[in-house]
């Protein structure tokens, strides 16, 4: 039993943490209670009788605990960008539950990249809800539209006031749907050709809303706005300027790219 840092650690070891897969862990109160909020103070620790020192049971496994422990050393901290999503939050959610601000910070700088959140979006928004990061749970709302209710149901739990903040944040993503299928214009033009275009559109764009949001959730928006100026060839005739095709055609889509840009965020549901 040692220390997880290892030799460059010279402090004694008077409490031992015994982790979830009964690995016995040497620590330091006088660290625990400087580094943490979440540990008891030192002069809360029973003192050894026998030489040995106390040891206290933890739900975190050991590779956690030990990774946790190195961030309250004055040490370089272990490689936390390399960690998997699992070690990651389970990381993440033990540095919050101790209130260990160095590893809180490093955490939270990990999981707030772009490419975390677009690999593990369920567990950064979980994560950000949880521990109050609006900007992250912003980062991460879209990229789980695509999910099942079931699938948020099960992520957020008891969390009734989440799920319902999901349900009406997805509900905003479906009305931009609508905008974007069906032309703004209330008098369509009478041009022959418009059909074409408008059913060459039709063709390109999600079928279903089910296949909308997952375009979306797959940051695809772009893409999706992109289908009317992919299709314009269809009106480049003499009765498309006549009929004025080409005003319908970007009144349909500034609609869709407003109706889109202007969706609330989702911490404005929460």
């Amino acid at each position: 039993m040692s220390c997880p840092v290892g030799s460059e650690c010279q402090l004694p070891i008077d409490i031992v943490l015994r982790s979830s897969d009964q690995v016995l862990i040497g620590a330091h109160t006088a660290n625990l209670e400087q580094w943490s909020e979440g540990f008891p103070p030192a002069d809360g620790v029973s003192k050894p009788t026998d030489g040995q020192p106390e040891i206290v049971d933890l739900t975190e496994d050991a590779e956690t605990l030990k990774t946790l422990l190195q961030c309250m050393h004055k040490v370089q901290y272990p490689d936390i960008p390399v960690l998997d999503g699992e070690k990651l939050f389970t990381l993440a959610h033990a540095a919050e539950k101790y209130r260990v601000h160095s590893a809180m910070a490093v955490c939270h700088s990990v999981i707030s990249y772009q490419t975390t959140i677009d690999r593990y979006p369920l567990q950064s928004l979980s994560y950000a809800v949880k521990f109050n990061y609006p900007r992250v749970a912003d980062l991460a709302a879209p990229c789980t539209l695509g999910e099942s209710l079931m699938t948020i149901k099960e992520l957020f739990g008891n969390e009734k006031t989440t799920v319902l903040a999901w349900l009406e944040y997805r509900e905003s993503y479906l009305k931009a749907y609508d905008t974007l299928v069906i032309p703004s214009s209330r008098s369509p033009s009478r041009c022959s050709r418009w059909n074409n275009f408008y059913q060459a559109v039709q063709a390109d764009l999600p079928r279903t809303p089910t296949a909308y949001l997952k375009a979306i959730a797959e940051k695809k928006s772009s893409g999706l706005l992109g289908v009317y100026e992919k299709q314009r060839d269809h009106l480049n005739f003499a009765d498309c300027v006549r009929h004025g095709c080409s005003k319908l055609l970007e009144e349909w889509k500034c609609a869709a790219d407003s109706s889109l840009a202007s969706t609330p965020s989702f911490t404005q549901y929460t």
